[in-house]
């Protein structure tokens, strides 16, 4: 049994939802912790759509403050010093353009040297009896069963193993490379109050749940 108490501020896998004598409880997972909790001690993840910020600025007082982007931040540490671009945040995550009648992704097109992080991988792994090798990308997309500090440390390590060390990143920077980073982390973007449990909106207007690119 935990006291939901020490857990704040934790986001957490939901599993399964039921009724017991009129309340919805959940079954969850979150790091090595898992449970069954009320549903009123819990919210969902929301975080916005990447197409809302206007700027460098205000997209990076993003990552900075909000709650949705704690992994964000953790990542960010691997990084001093970058310098983060909404415009290559957006375009590595494949923002959505409504151009009607066909609806296209935003690609990197723009930028004369890219290089996608995201996509550099490591160690194979076995799931549900397939091998397939562990990317970035695939380990920011299920942050939930394990710290943030322990999924950054697994993305760093991906960077070095592909010749990414700190010391090469910091050179990149310096000669004139930006950052763009998304992480969608799971998160909805809105969510009604009516609804068995919730009426999530996940429709984040992105092709890409995480996205890490250098670019110039």
């Amino acid at each position: 049994m935990y006291n939901i108490k020490n857990y704040q501020y934790t986001s957490w896998y939901a599993q399964k939802s039921f009724k017991r004598n009129g309340k919805v409880y959940y079954k969850v997972t979150g790091n090595k912790v898992s449970g069954y909790v009320w549903h009123g001690y819990v919210t969902p993840a929301i975080s916005k759509r990447i197409s809302t910020f206007k700027s460098d600025s205000s997209y990076i007082k993003y990552l900075n403050t909000d709650k949705s982007q704690k992994l964000s931040r953790a990542v960010l540490k691997y990084f001093p010093n970058a310098k983060v671009s909404v415009d290559l945040s957006r375009r590595g995550a494949g923002q959505f353009v409504d151009n009607k009648p066909i609806t296209k992704a935003m690609t990197t097109s723009n930028y004369k040297h890219v290089i996608n992080l995201t996509a550099l991988s490591h160690d194979l792994k076995t799931s549900y009896g397939s091998t397939y090798s562990e990317t970035i990308l695939n380990t920011l997309d299920f942050p939930v069963t394990t710290t943030n500090a322990a999924v950054a440390k697994t993305v760093n390590s991906i960077l070095i193993k592909n010749g990414y060390t700190q010391a090469k990143i910091s050179n990149l920077i310096k000669q004139g490379y930006k950052l763009g980073i998304y992480i969608n982390g799971g998160t909805g973007i809105s969510a009604g109050k009516q609804g068995y449990p919730w009426t999530i909106n996940t429709n984040a207007g992105t092709m890409n749940n995480a996205a890490l690119f250098l670019a110039k």
